[in-house]
């Protein structure tokens, strides 16, 4: 072939080359980086025209400490590890709303009965607080656009329909689309149902456990527990020591994650039945993505 030939070939092929780039660009891999404690993670979607389009099979990467720039497939620190980010608000006493890396222990902060009435309940003290830590949570978007952000083995108060007496506690990483949160915004009669329309995961910072007297917290308007992985209302019962006694909790108040609630929580998973708690090897990876209500 002549170069005018191999010219002309070249030229005319350009505008496929141009669209195989930006075919490859609108799917490129939307990788976060990120630490959880002391690894560093890389947190991977596949995005298509500008939208999470469907998850890896493995969508976590831990980085090799003793191997430069090597990368595992590893447990994405959205389970166990964290209950809610930093990013979230609450609702004090005097009214002000502040977010949930502004919280103290001794704060009255919003909190639902378990009637499913309203009331202010003191924070005793955090039960996990590491500010600096970044994970991925569970996002769960309602039809009227509001966010409740937390991990997949977190109790939060939901249903199946739109009454509120049928209010239950549920594992945030067991609602569908088409369940209904409930919610303290633009309700005139305590808390009302919400339609979950959207759930989808984003890395956000801070990882933090308040626990209230009444075991229970209202985050981003939203009737949540302060427990995670086992049956609300035996956590309950399992933390009354720590809600009369705090200090027990020495330092790992205001830092950490003390070794004796992991025992207590460890303790749950092995003597509870599987349908009074999550089971992380499972259910902590059920989300494939955005999914959304058409």
């Amino acid at each position: 072939m002549s170069e005018v030939g191999r010219c002309v070939s070249i030229s005319m092929n350009i505008p496929v080359y141009l669209l195989a780039v930006l075919l490859w660009i609108t799917q490129i891999q939307a990788d976060v980086f990120f630490h959880h404690g002391d690894t560093e993670v890389r947190y991977v979607t596949k995005v298509k025209n500008g939208q999470v389009d469907k998850r890896e099979d493995c969508s976590c990467y831990c980085k090799r400490k003793w191997k430069k720039d090597t990368w595992d497939c590893c447990t994405c620190s959205w389970t166990d590890n964290i209950c809610f980010p930093g990013d979230v608000s609450v609702t004090l006493e005097s009214g002000k709303v502040i977010a949930m890396d502004k919280l103290k222990q001794g704060h009255r902060v919003l909190a639902v009965t378990a009637e499913g009435k309203l009331v202010f309940s003191e924070v005793k003290t955090f039960l996990k607080r590491y500010p600096d830590n970044m994970a991925v949570y569970l996002d769960l978007i309602t039809e009227d656009g509001q966010t409740m952000s937390l991990s997949e083995s977190h109790v939060i108060f939901s249903s199946t329909t739109n009454n509120t007496q049928e209010m239950i506690p549920n594992f945030a990483g067991r609602i569908n689309i088409g369940d209904y949160l409930f919610t303290t915004d633009n309700c005139q009669s305590g808390i009302c149902p919400v339609k979950v329309k959207t759930i989808t995961h984003n890395v956000r910072k801070g990882v933090y456990v308040p626990l209230t007297d009444e075991g229970t917290v209202v985050v981003n308007n939203m009737a949540a527990s302060c427990y995670s992985s086992i049956n609300h209302h035996l956590a309950h019962l399992f933390m009354t020591p720590i809600r009369r006694y705090p200090w027990l909790l020495g330092d790992y108040q205001q830092q950490g994650y003390s070794p004796f609630i992991s025992f207590l929580k460890n303790l749950g998973h092995w003597i509870l039945p599987n349908n009074m708690q999550f089971d992380l090897s499972r259910e902590g990876f059920m989300a494939a993505g955005t999914r959304t209500e058409l």
